[in-house]
């Protein structure tokens, strides 16, 4: 079987289009910021590498109004954050906790490798452990 080489290079400028959407959530991150009046707040560290992100999450009704984050870390657990936060707005609670793993990274839309699916998770782990301990 062979490949057809446009098909190759499609996926090639995919995969290059997703990597820029990463780094421009690193470069330019968005929702990174403490927030005074929220609802519920977890802090998650990887002692692997030292990612460190606290998420701040305002709670109406179930609902997700408004979230944040803090912390710093590389690329992928930043712009991990960062994408998810812009995904969970609007959000229900059974929602998020219902998201999964893969559903998860198919959001960042580039293969992540085992070892950095961890920092990758950071975020995710952080708005389900501060949603699990507020008794939701």
């Amino acid at each position: 079987m062979t490949l057809d080489p446009k098909q190759g290079e499609e996926a090639q400028e995919m995969e290059e289009v997703y990597q820029e959407h990463l780094m421009d959530h690193y470069r330019h991150p968005r929702n990174k910021r403490a927030m005074d009046d929220y609802t519920l707040v977890h802090r998650e560290v990887n002692v692997l590498c030292g990612d460190d992100l606290t998420v701040y999450i305002k709670l109406k009704q179930e609902k997700i109004v408004d979230v944040s984050f803090t912390g710093g870390g590389c690329a992928i657990s930043q712009a991990a954050a960062s994408i998810l936060t812009e995904e969970l707005k609007g959000k229900e609670i059974k929602e998020i906790m219902a998201l999964s793993d893969t559903r998860f990274l198919s959001l960042l839309g580039i293969p992540v490798s085992i070892p950095r699916q961890k920092c990758a998770f950071l975020c995710l782990k952080a708005v389900k452990g501060g949603i699990h301990h507020a008794g939701n």
